[in-house]
């Protein structure tokens, strides 16, 4: 390996990574001991394939050294191994988790290997989420406490991807491999395999006269 070949692999996340690496070995321990280490390993690869954050030193093979990476590098999945470790995370978070980014479903009914981009002012109070799900930014998957209007929280199946800015209120189901487009307002079922999309925009007025266009 040449050094002009080298001189990428040594960038300043793998030199950061090298100095500070070691403020996530009480996590690891955590890790290696917790009963749901299955569903963690399952989440570490996904998270890996999906966000890119694979060390080349090592590749997506090794899933303690990218686990430590995850911590290190990605605030939002420290959200979800916290809360995979359920109350150990109290000793844990001086690493601190994406402060915008609420998860409110059970660990047990949160799906391995479901992926949040960005989580940016996020809420999943899911009654249960699928495995394998892709979650973006400003997302809402929540509670509806009308009686009258479907009081509960939704059930998401697996591979379902919720699109940045989507609503998914109430007690609904949201079935596998489906897509909530972005903005979304989903408050009814949503059936296996289908897309859902907002309104097409309209446009009410046009260098000063009112018109009615879709756009």
């Amino acid at each position: 390996l040449s050094l002009h070949d080298a001189l990428p692999i040594f960038n300043m996340k793998k030199i950061a990574f090298l100095l500070f690496g070691w403020l996530t070995v009480p996590h690891v321990i955590c890790y290696l001991f917790a009963k749901n280490k299955k569903m963690i390993d399952k989440d570490v690869v996904r998270w890996v394939q999906c966000s890119k954050q694979s060390n080349p030193l090592w590749g997506g093979k090794k899933i303690v050294l990218n686990l430590m990476w995850l911590l290190l590098f990605m605030k939002e999945y420290r959200n979800v191994f916290y809360l995979r470790m359920g109350k150990k995370k109290l000793f844990l978070s001086y690493l601190p988790p994406l402060s915008t980014l609420y998860i409110w479903t059970r660990s047990e009914n949160f799906g391995a290997g479901t992926y949040i981009q960005h989580g940016f002012s996020t809420v999943i109070a899911a009654e249960k989420v699928g495995e394998n799900c892709w979650i973006n930014q400003q997302v809402t998957i929540g509670w509806n406490g009308s009686r009258k209007y479907g009081y509960g929280c939704p059930i998401i199946g697996n591979n379902v991807r919720v699109s940045a800015g989507a609503k998914v209120c109430g007690k609904i189901t949201v079935g596998d491999n489906s897509t909530v487009g972005l903005n979304a307002v989903v408050i009814k079922d949503v059936s296996s395999n289908s897309v859902v999309i907002p309104s097409p925009m309209m446009l009410i007025q046009e260098n000063g006269d009112k018109v009615y266009k879709k756009l």
